[in-house]
């Protein structure tokens, strides 16, 4: 039994007889009357019983005409969703995002949802250097990440320049709604690992000796949440990609 003797079938029931059938199936009605005899053969049971100019389904006719038609359901189904997949209305997208880069990331993908809701976005965040290589490997479709300081091999955009704010607990800023990079060196600092290949960090980092060379960095963590909740319990001030 294949796709095309159920479809065979159905287009026999809903017409009523095997001239209809064989007429919208263009096609001769002897060899339609034989598949449907394959057929019957096959699932070892008549399927239709005639009696002159009547006929019915029988209760194994009504089963093969249900498979029949879900099987043609499937089938729209998955034509409608193989058109969308090509069109780009569904399917899946795999982003990578670095913790510097997640509110660019999160506005972009924004948009693309309201234009194609229907698809999936699955969301991996890790370095900068980690998502290059799983963008390299195929593993992710595009990363939004820090600029390397060595050209990119890879298609890419430019999209924004990465602006930074301090971060300190309430009790340290005396009332005062900003601070300046060079009162923000009074404080213990809690500054990310800069990482291989990439000069963000370390930029800061001199930026801060230039205006204080005795500025304490009194930790260097390798998240974004640690440094947080060392601001969180007083243990430092920090300054982070905004």
């Amino acid at each position: 039994m294949d796709v095309r003797q159920l479809n065979y079938f159905k287009v026999i029931v809903d017409e009523g007889n095997l001239t209809r059938a064989a007429e919208k199936l263009h096609m001769a009605q002897p060899p339609l009357s034989q598949m449907l005899k394959k057929l019957e053969d096959e699932v070892g049971a008549t399927l239709i019983e005639r009696y002159r100019a009547k006929w019915r389904l029988t209760e194994a006719g009504k089963v093969i005409y249900d498979l029949a038609e879900q099987m043609e359901n499937k089938i729209t189904h998955a034509k409608r969703y193989i058109g969308e997949l090509v069109d780009g209305q569904r399917g899946e997208l795999r982003i990578g995002m670095a913790p510097s880069c997640i509110a660019t990331c999160l506005e972009a993908i924004a948009l693309f949802r309201e234009h194609h809701p229907n698809v999936i976005i699955k969301l991996v965040e890790g370095s900068s250097e980690q998502l290059l290589e799983q963008v390299q490997a195929q593993r992710l479709d595009c990363a939004y990440v820090l600029k390397p300081q060595k050209p990119l091999l890879l298609p890419h955009k430019i999209i924004g320049e990465l602006f930074f704010e301090a971060a300190l607990p309430t009790a340290w800023c005396d009332g005062q709604q900003a601070i300046t990079m060079e009162a923000l060196t009074q404080f213990p600092l809690a500054m990310l690992i800069p990482m291989k290949g990439y000069t963000i960090y370390e930029q800061v980092k001199t930026t801060l000796l230039s205006l204080n060379s005795d500025v304490h960095i009194a930790y260097e963590c390798e998240t974004i949440a640690v440094v947080l909740a060392l601001v969180a319990r007083k243990q430092c001030a920090t300054i982070l990609p905004k």
